[in-house]
């Protein structure tokens, strides 16, 4: 103890006790957490689209060699120019030379694309490859009627590619590439897709007559058209934008006749600066009748814009309105 004096105020010190050391706060590494394992729902999600992405191939397979490659007609992408190899080498069949065409591709990507996306589209490739040269050589093949061939043939390829690409995948070729170069430059996806279908057309109505390379042409636009149904689905919905003075009636009748949700905004003219009620509400191709009467009747003079919603996620109620009888 030490204790010192002075002429205002005695002042002890206690020196027996050790300072406290406050040491700062260290960093603890704290260790990854572990990857959860796929929870049943997950598993099951995955199981489907693998099942699905090889019925899509054997879909794929059977629209080749049934109605494309006998009537000569290509495909787009990648399998057109293996089409091609085989008809001029024929010592390999299509589904090698497909194989041989997307190795390189798949390597390219790997570290340019997700995962699943080339787990799918290898799947894909590998067993459209097994099925083309093991299961399709065996089967008949239509050489009745050309078109046909042609509208049968598109409509089997566009089904299988639009089952794919739902499920995170493709048929490898045309698309890697197009993917590829879209993260890399400012060139689209389609621009690409388009340049290779020329050279295909082109190269079919060269070797195998213009004839070939028109139906050829036919054969990729009726594959796209039914590709793009499939993506966006066969049912789609309609979006109806409402613009009325009646906003409260109108929706209550839609809520009472129709039995649908409708979201009301407020909104201003800016040409009259009047107040005006701003509805939205999905429905059905079936409502559409049913919901232009139903607004004409509570006010002639509402604005209505409809468009399609090619999905529509939330609580939307499916019904048959062909199975019921009209409301009124």
């Amino acid at each position: 103890m030490i204790q010192t004096e002075n002429k205002s105020e005695n002042i002890t010190i206690d020196v027996s006790q050790k300072p406290t050391v406050i040491k700062p706060p260290t960093d603890s590494k704290k260790e990854p957490a572990a990857k959860k394992p796929l929870s049943r729902k997950k598993l099951m999600r995955y199981g489907v689209a693998i099942f699905l992405t090889l019925v899509a191939s054997f879909i794929y397979s059977v629209g080749l060699t049934t109605f494309i490659i006998p009537n000569n007609f290509l495909p787009s992408g990648i399998t057109g120019i293996a089409t091609l190899l085989a008809h001029f080498f024929p010592q390999l069949p299509v589904g090698t030379y497909l194989f041989i065409l997307n190795v390189p591709l798949f390597i390219w990507a790997y570290r340019e694309l997700s995962k699943r996306f080339l787990f799918f589209s290898g799947l894909c490739i590998v067993s459209q490859t097994l099925i083309l040269n093991f299961i399709t050589p065996y089967m008949p093949v239509y050489t009745d009627n050309t078109l046909m061939a042609c509208l049968f043939g598109g409509v089997l390829i566009g089904i299988a590619c639009g089952i794919v690409i739902k499920n995170y995948g493709s048929f490898g070729g045309v698309d890697l590439i197009a993917i590829i170069l879209k993260n890399h430059s400012d060139i689209s996806i389609g621009a690409v897709n388009i340049i290779f279908n020329i050279f295909i057309v082109g190269a079919a109505a060269l070797i195998f007559g213009f004839e070939r390379g028109m139906y050829t042409i036919v054969n990729i636009y009726i594959m796209a058209i039914v590709m793009d149904k499939v993506i966006e689905g066969l049912n789609r919905k309609r979006s109806a934008t409402i613009i009325t003075t009646q906003g409260e009636a109108v929706a209550h009748a839609i809520n009472i006749d129709l039995h649908r949700g409708v979201t009301i905004l407020k909104g201003e003219g800016a040409f009259t600066h009047k107040d005006r009620d701003v509805l939205i509400c999905v429905v059905s191709r079936f409502e559409l009748t049913p919901l232009k009467e139903l607004i004409h009747d509570i006010d002639p003079s509402a604005f209505i814009t409809i468009t399609e919603a090619y999905e529509v996620y939330g609580r939307f109620i499916q019904k048959n309105w062909l199975m019921q009888d009209n409301p009124d």
